[in-house]
């Protein structure tokens, strides 16, 4: 079996485009997920990026808890199918199948059976002894699929593997694919379509994929009534239409109870869109396309930060070293935000617990109330209103937010670099190896050197004072800007550098930290 975790996924290709943008996910064992977006979207370079065909920029993937880089091509349980099928031409049906299993070692009687057993499946068994250029490109298709299927692999990666074939031979393709499940329940499916009947069809849950991120991933029948975006409800081309309103304050009819009236206020504009996949679904959405019903991604509550002390649901946590490093600035009054698939209704290390009262039981979601917020949790439960449960959440995957702008960031922020000091009066120090004359008096107490978005920039043009980007750790797309973790030369570790969205630390272009020197600032601690 396979468990798939996926965190802050970033691919940039050598042009500086994105195939993925801290895109993180997690898929169950034994699961069939289907990723559904448009072309361009990412979910090719996704599935590349799980075969281990494609490189990483920056980011975590684990199978089975265990990092991917530490797990070698050769030991990875995978099987493939992609849209441009891979068979040998010089090799008939059965010999293409039968090619990995003879690498094995295998007996030649338990490989003819094997090989036979799955062209029956999929009705290839009369072209067993013919070769791919002489069958048809729906053919050829199912001999690929044939061949993943073979390998009974705990992982397998499908690609649109339906893109050739005409629309009846499309679902006869769907069942096999069922049975393919059936035949292999431990297996983990992670299909890549833009069919939403498709995915509705075959999936068990359903990734919404649009500008290289996870938009939203939930059991199919939950997500077709719970869409978080708009752009997630066309794109699985649940639109019937849609309709611009003026709120008038009043609560709407049958949905009321899902509706979160704190996002909306009276005479705000707001559109309202039919579900084409479920007619009792109506949904409404701001003009942002944001839903404005309760979410089911995350819980916000309002909280305060005094010192490292986070109050919030009614209770306290102090917070550690490895969270507060993390925070891009301090502020006292702060959103919390949880996610929602992070709960856990069992204790887990450094955590905190909150209790939630049942306000709706909906059969396949339940909506929970605690002090001052309500979530959808996307969970079959038998508890009924009014009932009470507690949750538990990790400390560390807290999220916080000052108003709507999130300030704390994946990993820990280096924002400190040591500075030698060669005459504090005329301001001669030395910096990241450059000698650099402040021609002013630095603090008889500095240290350290304090990097800000006005002392310190990331740019592929050279300064005056410029010191050479050797390699991009990680980028982090944050409020609008990006948070670069970059290895300069001089520097231990990584230093943390805030830039706009347009500059790319993994393009092929050279990049530079260009200090800007009467900006620099002092400090007489590292942290």
């Amino acid at each position: 079996m396979t468990r798939i975790d996926a965190k802050y996924l970033t691919k940039v290709y050598k042009s500086g485009s994105y195939g993925l943008k801290n895109c993180s996910f997690s898929v169950n064992n034994g699961e069939f997920l289907v990723i559904v977006g448009a072309s361009g979207e990412g979910k090719s370079t996704l599935l590349k990026v799980l075969a281990g065909t494609e490189r990483l920029s920056s980011g975590e993937l684990y199978f089975d808890g265990i990092l991917s880089e530490n797990i070698p091509m050769a030991k990875r349980d995978v099987s493939m199918a992609f849209q441009e099928y891979v068979l040998y031409p010089h090799m008939t049906v059965f010999d293409n199948l039968a090619a990995p299993l003879k690498q094995k070692g295998e007996d030649e009687k338990v490989i003819y059976d094997k090989v036979m057993d799955t062209l029956r499946l999929f009705n290839l068994d009369i072209a067993a002894d013919v070769k791919p250029k002489h069958l048809s490109g729906g053919e050829q298709q199912r001999v690929a699929l044939a061949k993943a299927m073979l390998k009974r692999s705990k992982l397998l990666l499908l690609d649109e593997p339906m893109s050739s074939v005409d629309e009846k031979s499309r679902w006869e393709y769907c069942n096999i694919l069922k049975k393919m499940k059936q035949m292999l329940p431990d297996s983990t499916f992670v299909y890549v379509t833009h069919n939403t009947r498709e995915a509705l069809y075959l999936a068990d849950r359903i990734a919404v994929m649009q500008d290289g991120r996870i938009l939203q991933i939930a059991k199919k029948e939950f997500l077709i009534r719970h869409f978080e975006h708009l752009s997630s409800m066309e794109m699985l081309g649940a639109v019937d239409k849609t309709r611009e309103i003026v709120y008038d304050g009043k609560p709407f009819d049958n949905i009321s109870g899902r509706i979160d009236y704190s996002k909306i206020i009276e005479g705000q504009k707001i559109i309202v869109a039919k579900n084409a996949l479920d007619e009792e679904a109506t949904q409404i959405f701001d003009k942002a396309g944001r839903s404005l019903f309760f979410s089911s991604l995350e819980l916000k509550l309002k909280g305060e930060m005094i010192g490292n002390t986070l109050s919030f649901g009614g209770g306290s946590v102090e917070l550690g070293e490895e969270f507060i490093s993390r925070l891009l600035y301090r502020t006292k009054d702060v959103t919390v935000g949880l996610s929602a698939e992070k709960f856990s209704k069992t204790p887990v290390s450094e955590d905190i617990s909150l209790i939630f009262e049942v306000k709706e039981n909906g059969g396949d979601f339940v909506i929970l109330n605690t002090n001052g917020g309500c979530f959808i949790l996307n969970k079959k439960t038998g508890l009924r209103p009014g009932e009470k449960i507690r949750l538990y959440y990790k400390v560390n995957d807290l999220t916080l937010y000052d108003d709507e702008t999130k300030i704390i960031c994946h990993y820990p922020l280096k924002r400190r670099v040591e500075v030698g000091i060669f005459d504090h009066r005329s301001g001669k120090i030395q910096l990241l190896g450059k000698r650099i004359n402040l021609n002013r008096t630095i603090p008889s107490h500095a240290k350290y050197a304090i990097i800000t978005e006005d002392a310190f920039k990331l740019s592929y043009d050279k300064g005056k004072c410029a010191i050479p980007v050797l390699d991009c750790l990680d980028e982090e797309f944050i409020n609008g800007r990006k948070l670069n973790h970059i290895a300069i030369k001089g520097a231990s570790g990584y230093l943390s550098v805030i830039s706009d969205e347009e500059t790319t630390c993994f393009s092929k272009n050279k990049l530079w930290l260009n200090v800007i020197t009467d900006k620099i600032t002092f400090s007489e601690d590292k942290t």
